[in-house]
């Protein structure tokens, strides 16, 4: 394939990067998570599998407890192994700052406390070994009670209708970068700063203080802007959870990207530059600058070339089974490409 004609929406091809294994079927060793005294999911990994995942407890049918957040969990064990952490090192990282801490300048700031109801690994707990990764379900959740329905969570309840909150009630806590605007008029002038990665810009952090607007455009040419695949631009950037503090703070997003900046990098090599910011006449034009204009496109070429491959496959197909119509099977159900066999094979002989 000439992926001089995607450029860049593939790169050139660079070192493989590992890739952390979902499941695995050797034994594991898993440590429980909790939220409030109660064990809502299991952080269990194998090294020689280079396996990791963290999986919620479901007691009686009950849906995860949306306190777990497992995707921010295996995210973050993800890219801790794809640079080159063992899964058991990603667990160590993880139990002591969190999931969403990882990469921040001060890792261990802010750790969940015993009856915290944020999801963390209890500080002592010891790790669990078992010979199947399966028995965490098998087993359910020792000492565990079943997970509060969502609109028992404090973070889910609204008051009804007509009624006020208690004085004295505190409004919950922001969620990372929804406190700031995601996104704005692309018309709009923008102040802008790089942040790196190992060194290499990985993308600009851009901010309006008029629109309380703080979003981050990466930079598409830059391989450390990819995920592990080498085509997928990372959708967030390492310092998400630490502008809870100063949007809680009424800081405009031009002081909260000053206080993130810094001379060094953090554990994961990642750093904004004590720089003063630019400006962009655009977000538009900020966007265009950091090559996202040229991904998109050359990412629509790709499709488009899929689509004709795929489409000139099938005509293959087509002519060659109306050259060779036994072979052809039922006219309202695809050929196969091969002989069913097996357990498949059985079936399909009794619906005949």
């Amino acid at each position: 394939m000439d992926t001089s004609r995607y450029h860049p929406y593939e790169l050139e091809p660079r070192a493989a990067r590992p890739v952390l294994r979902p499941t695995t079927y050797l034994p594991v060793d898993a440590l429980p998570i909790v939220a409030e005294g109660q064990t809502i999911g299991w952080l269990w990994w194998n090294d020689s599998d280079l396996a990791a995942q963290v999986e919620p407890v479901r007691l009686g049918g009950s849906p995860a407890d949306p306190r777990l957040a497992s995707a921010t969990w295996n995210t973050a064990l993800a890219d801790l192994v794809a640079r080159g952490s063992l899964p058991s090192r990603a667990v160590e990282l993880l139990r002591s700052a969190g999931p969403d801490t990882v990469g921040a300048a001060e890792p261990n700031a802010g750790r969940p406390e015993a009856g915290d109801a944020r999801a963390h690994v209890p500080e002592g707990a010891e790790p669990v070994r078992l010979p199947y990764r399966h028995l965490l379900h098998r087993a359910g959740s020792p000492g565990a009670v079943a997970a509060p329905a969502p609109a028992a969570h404090p973070a889910c309840t609204q008051s009804p209708a007509g009624t006020q909150p208690p004085a004295g009630a505190q409004p919950a806590p922001s969620s990372g970068l929804d406190a700031y605007a995601r996104d704005m008029d692309p018309a709009l002038p923008v102040a802008y700063a790089a942040f790196e990665t190992d060194g290499e810009v990985t993308g600009w952090l851009w901010w309006n203080d008029d629109q309380q607007a703080l979003g981050h455009v990466a930079n598409h040419f830059a391989a450390s802007a990819r995920e592990a695949d080498g085509t997928t631009i990372l959708g967030e950037h390492p310092w998400q959870a630490d502008l809870r503090i100063p949007r809680s703070e009424g800081l405009p997003p031009s002081a909260a990207v000053r206080r993130l900046m810094s001379d060094e990098p953090d554990e994961a090599g990642h750093r904004i530059p004590v720089e003063l910011p630019q400006r962009a006449r655009s977000l538009a034009h900020l966007r265009e600058i950091a090559g996202q204009d040229d991904y998109d496109e050359a990412r629509v070429r790709f499709e488009a070339d899929q689509a004709e491959a795929g489409d000139a496959r099938r005509a293959l197909e087509a002519a060659y089974y109306a050259e060779h119509p036994d072979e052809a099977g039922s006219p309202t159900r695809p050929p196969r490409a091969s002989k069913p066999r097996g357990l498949f094979a059985r079936l399909s002989a009794r619906r005949r």
